[in-house]
Order: structure tokens, then sequence, then C-alpha cells
């Protein structure tokens, strides 16, 4: 977990809107200062994409920058406590994986292929979404040559526990 990922996840750990609905099993509460979060002005700069809160297997508190919160960055997890109780497990993320490709490509000029287990793919280079690509090595898309390296990540799925096996190509021009 990166120093900002953990700034934030402690910051909305402490919110004491969010504790206080918690406490008193206000659901709905809890759900609107999550929303409340991710539209806050702060949030600009912080880069908060989704909030979840879980107890057990159900989530019950789930806020997200987009339509519906998948394909995002996996999270970063804290348990929630007031008073000396748990009230369950905050989940936060601070990347969707439009903007992980998008601030990859930006920051190192190289073209970005996220491709997810659930067949979902997300690149800077689009004539590369179709190709299949080694993990390492090169590669020839629309007349040209790229060297390509690959890893894998682990990515934030449709539920709120469940994790999406990611595997991110890096193609840089040569």
């Amino acid at each position: 977990m990166g120093p900002k990922l953990f700034e934030q996840l402690g910051r909305i750990a402490r919110d004491g809107i969010l504790l206080n609905a918690l406490s008193r099993g206000d659901v709905r509460g809890a759900q609107a200062e999550a929303d409340a979060q991710l539209r806050s002005p702060l949030n600009h700069f912080a880069h908060v994409t989704r909030i979840s809160v879980v107890r057990g297997s159900r989530a019950i508190v789930n806020a997200t920058v987009n339509s519906d919160g998948v394909f995002v960055v996996a999270p970063g997890t804290r348990t929630l406590r007031a008073h000396g109780r748990a009230l369950g497990t905050l989940l936060v993320s601070l990347q969707d994986v439009t903007g992980f490709v998008k601030l990859v490509h930006r920051s190192t000029g190289a073209e970005v292929l996220v491709r997810g287990g659930s067949g979902r793919v997300r690149t800077s280079l689009g004539a590369a979404a179709g190709t299949h690509l080694p993990t390492s090595g090169d590669v020839t898309i629309a007349g040209r040559r790229y060297f390509v390296r690959s890893f894998h990540e682990i990515g934030w799925g449709n539920e709120a526990l469940a994790n999406e096996a990611l595997t991110v190509w890096i193609l840089e021009q040569g």
C-alpha cells in the first residue's frame, strides 16, 4: 500500500459522520457520507474512486466515482472501530484502471494495456486491444515495433470482496 492510499484510508477511517452512522446501524447515512466523500472538493486531489464498508461477506456501503465501481485497482483495507467495537471493514481504492493507464502513459510515454480476467480491456493504444501480446519480447502493432513487458496485479472486481486478476503490458516503441 502506497503512502497516498495509506493517508486516504486513514482519513476516511476517522470520518466521524461515517463512524457515527455505522455505530447507529444507519446504513443509508453511512452510504450518504461515503458518497459525499467522493463528491467533496478534497477528493479532486485525493483521487479516491471507490469506498466500501463490508461486514462478513456483505457490502453495506458501496460508493463509486464511476457508474459501477468495477475495474479499479485493488483496495487498501482497514477495520473500522468506534468505542472498541468493530463496525466493519473499510475498503478504499485510489485509481480505476482507466486512470492508471492514462497516468502511466502520460508519465512514461509508453503505451499501456490492461486486461482483466473478466475480459475488460483498457489501453492507451487502441490497435493493441485485440492483439495477443507476449509476456515479454517484441511485437508489431499497426506497423510499429514495440518492446513488451508485462506483470500481474490485483484489481477490485464487481463484488465488494471480489478481486480480479489483471495483466498489465507496457509497450515501448523500438
